[in-house]
Parts: structure tokens; C-alpha cells; sequence
């Protein structure tokens, strides 16, 4: 099996060593969750190390059978944190992007995003969420799970932005994937 990272997240390019990204890939028998995010942007990086770690074993204990009850999953193990284990800014400033996926099916949630592009393996860029969905926009810890988006395309690489960023245009998105040629995208 051929695994590589089919998500990426945007991020203000700051001159801190460390600014609070993560990324996890958990695999659950013939499914796979990506979940990629950013804590503590504004804070020391000792800060922001510390809500990575607490984010990062709270989701170790992720399950599911299938996307949609593993990205459940994710967001019910992340709102059991205790908001102080987030940092000063008790996870006020999360971003994060969930996506669960098993042969051909997945589904997609967001928080903290400006917006997030799809690159299929067809070489389409597409925006399908854009600074207009106040619940994908909406930066910090959810109150409820966020509703996530079911696709049907296992190649298709998902590209978010943070709301610090500006909005990349399709040739920038695509030129992120190596291998791909943006003169042929958009």
C-alpha cells in the first residue's frame, strides 16, 4: 500500500520555528484519517507545543467504522479536552481539517478555514468551501461537532487555508502537490 499525505493545510508564514501545526494520520483497518490543524499560532512555541501534544493523545483514541463515525469520532475526542489544555487562549484559535476516507468514499470537516480546495486526480482544482460558511470559517473549539461533507474520489487532495491567510488562487493550490503541473490546472 502506497500511503501518502492527501491533506494540507495553509498557514501564515511566521518567523517562529514553531507555530502550532499538526498533523496525525491514524489508520482504522481499511480506513485512513487525516487530520491536519494549527493551535496556538500566537503563542510562544513551548505554548503551542503543549496543546499539540494535548490535541495529539486525545486523538490517538479516535474509532470509526466508517468516515463518517470516525470523523465523528474525532470531534467528540477532541470537545472532551479541557479547554485550559489548549494553551492561554483555551483552543480559541484552532483550525483544523478531518478527512476519513475507505476505497472510494470519505467525508470532510472543517473549523478555522478561509477555505478548502479539492485537486482530483483528473488534475481539476475546485473550491468547495469558500469564506462564505460561517461553519467552516468560524476559528476556535466547535460547541458541537461540526457536520462533515461525504465525497466519493480516493485520490482527491484537500487543501485548507487558514483565516490568516489570503486566498490562494487555483494554480498556487495545485502547485502545493508535487508532481503536478499548475500551467494545466484551473
Amino acid at each position: 500500500m502506497h500511503i501518502h499525505k492527501q491533506t494540507v493545510l495553509l498557514g501564515s508564514l511566521g518567523r517562529r520555528p514553531f507555530s502550532g501545526e499538526f498533523y496525525l494520520r491514524i489508520e482504522l483497518s481499511m480506513l485512513n484519517v487525516e487530520i491536519i490543524g494549527r493551535v496556538g499560532a500566537s503563542l510562544r512555541p513551548e505554548e503551542s507545543w503543549e496543546a499539540h501534544l494535548t490535541i495529539r493523545e486525545a486523538l490517538k483514541m479516535v474509532s470509526g467504522d466508517t468516515p463518517l463515525t470516525a470523523t465523528r469520532s474525532v470531534w467528540d475526542n477532541l470537545l472532551a479536552i479541557p479547554r485550559r489544555d489548549f494553551g492561554p487562549n483555551l483552543g480559541g484559535d484552532l483550525s483544523m481539517m478531518v478527512v476519513a476516507r475507505t476505497g472510494a468514499i470519505g467525508a470532510l470537516s472543517a473549523i478555522g478555514l478561509k477555505s478548502i480546495w479539492s485537486l482530483s486526480a483528473d488534475d481539476r482544482t475546485d473550491l468547495i468551501v469558500g469564506p462564505d460558511m460561517p461553519q467552516v470559517n468560524t476559528v476556535g473549539i466547535p460547541t458541537l461537532p461540526p457536520k462533515a461533507l461525504e465525497f466519493e474520489d480516493s485520490d482527491t487532495v484537500f487543501v485548507g487555508s487558514v483565516l490568516s491567510t489570503n486566498e490562494p488562487s487555483p494554480s498556487e493550490v495545485a502547485s502545493l502537490i508535487p508532481g503536478n503541473d499548475a500551467r494545466l490546472l484551473g
